[in-house]
């Protein structure tokens, strides 16, 4: 006999259609009109020539075995993260099935932070020079540009003035020294806040360390 293949989302008991599946889907197929109480191979392959992300891979095989009345329902493979575009289901005795992965984007959560760190603990009175390197951390899940750095004492120094509009990836970072003139008496306490401004789209950012 000529089956039929259907793949779905859910489980056997509980189907659920869909138009694509994303990561963490779990793919079911359901085998009707086979010869009964008959075992077949199946497996399933990432389209070819770049319409898949696993194109010409099998991502997942196995057999099923009918019922009485040739057909079976089988929980094959979860949908990953890294899994794209279109794949088929080959099934020897009947006709395959195709389905589509597309991923679903997070919602946009733009942030980051940013890090002042001086040469030294302190220094001695009436004072000396101190290199401040400033870290910046893409927290969030979009691309960042930076529109603006200051200092509320010093001026920011060339190498730091540089970073404006410079864009950093979500995850990435980048970073600049400058030196400041630290002035004061024995047991005075410095307090110098850099800031940092940024936009994500069309949100803006602000970050400081006053360390």
């Amino acid at each position: 006999a000529q089956g039929s293949t259907k793949t779905s989302a859910g489980s056997c008991g509980a189907p659920v259609n869909k138009n694509h599946y994303t990561a963490g889907d779990n793919i079911i197929i359901t085998f009707t009109g086979f010869d009964p109480n008959s075992t077949f191979p199946w497996e399933i392959e990432g389209n070819p020539g770049g319409a898949s992300c696993d194109s010409g891979q099998v991502v997942a095989s196995g057999n099923f075995t009918t019922d009485a009345n040739g057909d079976a329902c089988i929980n094959a493979y979860t949908v990953q993260p890294d899994d794209c575009g279109e794949y088929s289901v080959n099934v020897q005795g009947g006709k395959g099935d195709n389905y589509r992965v597309i991923q679903d984007e997070p919602e946009p959560s733009p942030s980051f932070n940013i890090t002042k760190s001086p040469s030294v603990s302190s220094v001695q009175a009436p004072g000396g020079n101190v290199t401040f390197t400033i870290q910046i951390n893409n927290t969030g899940n979009q691309a960042i540009t930076i529109t603006q750095v200051s200092d509320s004492k010093f001026a920011p120094g060339a190498q730091c003035d540089a970073l404006v509009g410079t864009s950093i990836p979500a995850g990435g970072s980048a970073s600049c020294s400058f030196v400041g003139n630290v002035t004061g008496s024995a047991g005075d306490q410095h307090e110098n806040v850099f800031e940092v401004r940024a936009n994500a789209g069309q949100t803006t950012l602000i970050a400081s360390d006053n360390a």
